[in-house]
C-alpha cells in the first residue's frame, strides 16, 4: 500500500495449485520430513499415516466391489495432520524467492514486487519459472485457468508488462480478491466497500 501511495507499481502474480493436496507424493514428502531431522518413532507414525491413506475403492451397481488400491500421493485436506504434512511439503518455496515478496495461503500462492524498470519485470518473471522447475520437480501441477496478475499502481502510464507460465500469457486483472477483501488496481477499495454496502442493504431489506 505504501508503494502505491508514493507513485510507485507493485506488480501482484497470482497462482493456484491444482488439485494440491491429491497430488503430494509420499515418498517425496517422507524424503523431506526426514531432512528437517525427524527420525524414529515420529517418522514411524507419519510413514504409518500416509501408508494407510487415502485409497481407492470402486462399487459397481451390484454386490461386487473393485479391490481396495492404496495411493502413492495425497494427503487428507481438512485434518490437522493432512495440513502440516503440506505445509511441510512446500516449505522449501520460498527459498526460491531472490527478487520478489512471497505469500502461500493453503494452496494459493502470491508473488508481488516494486517495479521500477522492465529488468524489475523480468526478474519477477524470473521467478514465477523457478516457482515452475519446483512444480515439476515435485510433482505438482499449476491451474493456469485460475492464475493472473494484477498491476497495482495509480501511474498514469504503468509498465505494461505481462506475465506468463508455460508460455501462456497470464490474464491481466483490475480487480482482486484477497483474503476476502476486494482490491481494485489503483488500491482505492471502492469495489469492496461498494459490495460491504450492498450486502448490508440487502440484509436490512430482507
Amino acid at each position: 500500500m505504501k508503494h502505491v501511495d508514493n507513485n510507485r507499481q507493485v506488480d501482484a502474480v497470482y497462482a493456484d495449485f491444482s488439485k494440491a493436496f491429491d497430488r503430494v507424493p509420499h515418498q517425496l514428502i517422507l524424503k523431506k520430513i526426514t531432512a528437517y531431522g525427524v527420525r524414529g518413532s515420529v517418522l514411524s507414525c507419519f510413514e504409518s499415516y500416509i501408508s494407510k491413506g487415502p485409497i481407492s475403492k470402486i462399487k459397481l451397481l451390484t454386490p461386487l466391489t473393485s479391490t481396495t488400491r492404496y495411493m502413492n500421493s495425497g494427503v487428507p485436506p481438512g485434518s490437522h495432520l493432512g495440513t502440516i504434512l503440506f505445509k511441510i511439503f512446500v516449505n522449501d518455496l520460498p527459498h526460491l524467492n531472490k527478487h520478489s515478496a512471497f505469500s502461500l495461503l493453503a494452496d494459493d500462492l502470491q508473488l508481488w514486487k516494486v517495479i521500477n524498470t522492465s529488468e524489475d519485470v523480468s526478474l519477477l518473471q524470473s521467478e514465477l519459472n523457478a516457482f515452475m522447475d519446483w512444480c515439476r520437480i515435485n510433482c505438482m501441477e499449476i491451474n493456469i485457468k485460475k492464475c493472473n496478475h494484477i498491476k497495482f499502481s495509480r501511474k498514469l502510464f504503468p509498465n505494461p508488462l505481462v506475465y506468463s507460465i508455460n508460455s501462456m500469457r497470464l490474464e491481466k486483472i483490475e480487480i482482486v480478491k484477497d483474503l476476502g477483501v476486494l482490491m481494485d488496481s489503483k488500491m482505492t477499495f471502492v469495489p469492496h466497500i461498494d459490495g460491504v454496502r450492498i450486502m448490508l442493504v440487502t440484509s436490512c431489506c430482507g
